[in-house]
């Protein structure tokens, strides 16, 4: 299901919108909990590009995926 959102905000906000990076957060969590820890890894990356594109280094969606990353 969490590919089906991503694909659905994806095509209603834009590949760079915040809700994408939101999806792409918890995506990568469930891969870290199945210990895929390279493909969670990369999620988190392209979570972070995104909302650092958007809502700068100091915002706290930013520090929540740092954390999450390790």
């Amino acid at each position: 299901y969490y590919q089906l959102a991503l694909d659905l905000r994806k095509e209603v906000g834009g590949h760079d919108h915040s809700l994408v990076a939101e999806v792409l957060c918890r995506m990568a969590s469930v891969y870290a909990a199945q210990t895929d820890y390279e493909q969670g890894l990369q999620l988190y990356e392209e979570a972070l590009k995104i909302q650092r594109k958007n809502r700068g280094e100091e915002d706290l969606s930013v520090a929540a995926i740092l954390i999450n990353k390790g």
